[in-house]
């Protein structure tokens, strides 16, 4: 299937949550998607001791810290989700055993952002040829201007993108010189141990106060086509 650069980035359908971690213009953003039916999240910090009264009484929680974060997911009808309803509500799969990794992992997409949402028709390649030791992953002006933000060609970013496939979290370049939305440098940047369900992608962008030095033709060599 060839690229068409003006194919369709669709946001999908988003609901105004109610949070008490909002700063500014960043909000936990993945919550918000319309699907999910929730009605309020909300994020508290407790200590490990005495902790076990607070995770019988929240939807997920994760080491931060020396701490422990936890979250509260409340549904439309404002019933408190229970961990279990709480994965299967997000379309989140889970491969691994190791429940306190995987929850470190997750804390990844669920922290707030300015840049982020869910997209339909993201084009994703992977280039397993490229080995720079700055590898980055690189990422279309288009992608980042669907989610709000007016980047220009060289800025940086923290990349997380959770899909089919798995969750990367990598820095990232955006650029108007790759043929594909997303270019990830080599399978070992995706975390297989979970995963989104449903064809549904998120995607989130934590500009960089930098901008980076690559050159035009070490931005080609890395996007070289390796669609996924």
């Amino acid at each position: 299937m060839s690229y068409n650069p003006n194919h369709g980035l669709i946001p999908l359908p988003t609901k105004y949550i109610k949070t008490n971690i909002a700063e500014g213009l960043e909000r936990p953003v993945y919550f918000n998607l319309a699907e999910f039916q929730l009605s309020r999240v909300e994020f508290n910090t407790v200590s490990y001791n005495g902790a076990e009264t607070h995770l019988l009484n929240c939807s997920f929680a994760f080491p931060s810290q020396g701490k422990i974060r936890t979250i509260q997911a409340y549904d439309i009808d404002g019933r408190l989700l229970p961990f279990s309803d709480f994965l299967s509500r997000l379309q989140i799969h889970i491969r691994s055993l190791d429940m306190a990794n995987v929850c470190k992992t997750l804390s990844t997409v669920f922290r707030t952002v300015k840049y982020g949402g869910f997209l339909n028709n993201l084009t994703v390649s992977i280039n397993n040829s490229y080995n720079h030791k700055r590898a980055l992953s690189l990422i279309s002006v288009r992608v980042a201007e669907s989610l709000g933000w007016r980047s220009e060609a060289g800025c940086l970013a923290q990349l997380i993108l959770f899909y089919g496939n798995g969750l990367v979290s990598t820095r990232c370049i955006i650029t108007d010189n790759i043929t594909t939305d997303i270019v990830i440098p080599g399978a070992e940047n995706i975390n297989t141990e979970v995963s989104l369900r449903g064809n549904l992608q998120f995607i989130s962008l934590e500009p960089v106060i930098q901008r980076s030095n690559f050159t035009t033709s070490e931005i080609f060599h890395c996007a070289d086509d390796h669609r996924q």
